[in-house]
């Protein structure tokens, strides 16, 4: 290793000297780093998230969601509502990350019946997989609350991806059919609940913030799971679902980032795509 020594009588080119070692290390750390950019025609997020006529910027919202300045409730508690929200455009690049955060609030021990997250090749329809329609093309990511199967491992958190001919396994809580998941209570919570969704080079990876603290660090490992492979472009929505039970479901901010690896050399630079 290379020592730098002080140079009497020239403080500032050992301080230049110094400044250009760091800068050294930083683009060597850089060329193997990922950047993110946030993408803000897919994201929403308060304060004056709907505008005075209560449309949402670069998104569409049906069914019994309503928008307003600090959140989106998917679905209030009532009985056997349905609701959703979706980005208007299609995505233009390849590798993504969704930071969705939510609370989802019932007075009830047991809640129902729970929230997705979408990121699917054509806007969802109203239907009967968490407000959604099934045989979907692309991801689905469940925050399910309800004990469809009876066997108290709810709520729970899970993955799945359709290729458009798969129906969601209801009577068995998608448990055949999942990528991954975990058992996790974000029902009730003092804090919004976060869930960080990551799609890069065909791995997708769920963290959870269980709410319990305001520390934005709070994240702990969910689902990961490799070769995954998604459509090359799509939507992100959010819906949701209450049915015999019934919970607040309300989305306070989804921010979307596109993820590209970096490099100084810009032939292996990943370049997003304009």
């Amino acid at each position: 290793m290379a020592v730098l020594l002080p140079v009497r009588g020239q403080p500032h080119l050992v301080t230049k000297l110094l400044l250009l070692l760091v800068g050294a290390l930083c683009v060597l750390v850089a060329g193997q780093g990922v950047h993110k950019r946030f993408e803000y025609k897919f994201s929403f997020k308060p304060p004056y998230l709907a505008q005075k006529d209560g449309s949402v910027p670069f998104f569409e919202y049906a069914g019994n969601a309503i928008a307003s300045e600090d959140s989106v409730r998917i679905t209030p508690s009532l009985r056997s509502q349905k609701g959703m929200i979706w980005s208007k455009e299609l995505t233009n690049f390849d590798w993504w990350e969704v930071e969705l955060t939510f609370k989802v609030t019932g007075r009830g021990r047991i809640g129902a019946d729970g929230l997705a997250f979408w990121y699917s090749a054509a806007k969802g329809v109203e239907g009967p997989v968490y407000g959604a329609n099934d045989q979907w093309i692309g991801l689905g990511v469940f925050f399910d609350s309800f004990d469809n199967d009876n066997k108290h491992n709810n709520p729970y958190i899970m993955a799945m991806t359709n290729d458009g001919a798969k129906n969601f396994d209801h009577q068995n809580d998608g448990a055949t059919q999942q990528l991954a998941g975990c058992l996790r209570d974000f029902r009730n919570k003092p804090f919004p609940v976060k869930a960080k969704i990551e799609y890069f080079k065909n791995t997708l990876t769920v963290l959870f913030h269980n709410g319990m603290s305001n520390n934005d660090k709070d994240f702990e490992m969910c689902i990961r799971a490799e070769n995954v492979v998604l459509p090359k472009q799509g939507y992100f929505g959010v819906s949701a679902a209450t049915g015999g039970l019934a919970d607040d479901h309300d989305v306070l901010r989804l921010d979307v980032f596109l993820l590209v690896i970096f490099s100084p050399d810009p032939e292996m630079a990943e370049n997003p795509k304009v």
